[in-house]
């Protein structure tokens, strides 16, 4: 019904989300149904097991799947135990769990990992994993005539990536905002 109604969009798919059923596919069978949703994927592999991703992606295309991390002001942070907004945390595995529970609070990845994890566990194309994590948010937030893509007249916010998906630069309107130290 949310979909006869204009939803366009799935937000972190699969989580917090009733499991698809065969009688009863829920939420998870409706944007996968629907060629006119877009449906976020965490591409941490811990948020969502890597075989219901592929089944995801296989089901609405790269065209229709945005990467997206959770990230939380945590990200990039190495595994080990600590303390945020005043709870115990447990960062491990591309993730952030709470240690009384076990839930999972958020995510510690980049968006370049993402890609990395799209084409090495997913099995996507270079340019789609790219895609995945550019042009489809960008259409998906409809703001696909500013954003998105290298093109004449949009904004010039970009990240270089080297042969291997690691950030080697940011572009900000322009203008250089960070480069790696050389090795």
């Amino acid at each position: 019904r949310a979909i006869e109604r204009g939803c366009s969009h799935v937000t972190h798919t699969f989580n917090a989300m009733r499991p698809f059923g065969h009688r009863d596919p829920g939420v998870i069978g409706a944007a996968m149904n629907s060629d006119s949703v877009t449906a976020e994927l965490i591409g941490d592999g811990a948020h969502v097991d890597y075989a219901a991703a592929r089944v995801l992606l296989r089901a609405k295309g790269a065209r229709n799947v945005v990467l997206i991390t959770d990230a939380m002001p945590l990200a990039g942070t190495a595994d080990g135990d600590g303390e945020w907004e005043g709870q115990a945390i447990r960062v491990e595995g591309g993730k952030a769990v709470r240690v009384a529970d076990g839930t999972i609070i958020g995510g510690v990845i980049t968006l370049d990992q993402t890609m990395r994890n799209a084409v090495a566990h997913l099995g996507a194309p270079l340019h789609d994993a790219v895609a995945m994590a550019s042009a489809v948010p960008a259409r998906a937030l409809r703001v696909g005539d500013r954003y998105g893509a290298l093109e004449a007249g949009l904004a010039a916010d970009f990240v270089l990536l080297d042969d291997a998906l690691a950030v080697v630069e940011t572009w900000v309107a322009g203008v250089r905002a960070y480069q790696r130290s050389a090795e």
